[in-house]
């Protein structure tokens, strides 16, 4: 158990640094959820807009390659209108 709340921490973190410079007026909420084998990002926006979408995409492509890990992440993308 302690392992995986450190796990969920460092996520945690990474995803803050990631963040930075990327939240806006726009962004409402980033909730992060870790699951083995995956990390699942919830970002509420209040109005979807091309550099909204951007952003999201920086984000993810910054997520996906943990730094020292040596691989990569395979990003799933689910929007809702």
């Amino acid at each position: 158990m302690e392992a995986s709340l450190a796990h969920e921490n460092r996520v945690v973190l990474d995803l803050v640094q990631a963040a930075l410079g990327l939240i806006t007026r726009e962004m409402r909420a980033i909730s992060v959820r870790t699951e083995p084998g995956r990390i699942i990002l919830y970002i509420a926006v209040h109005e979807r807009s091309a550099q909204i979408q951007e952003d999201i995409d920086d984000l993810v492509f910054e997520r996906a390659t943990p730094p020292g890990t040596g691989r990569s992440l395979r990003p799933v993308r689910a929007t809702r209108s």
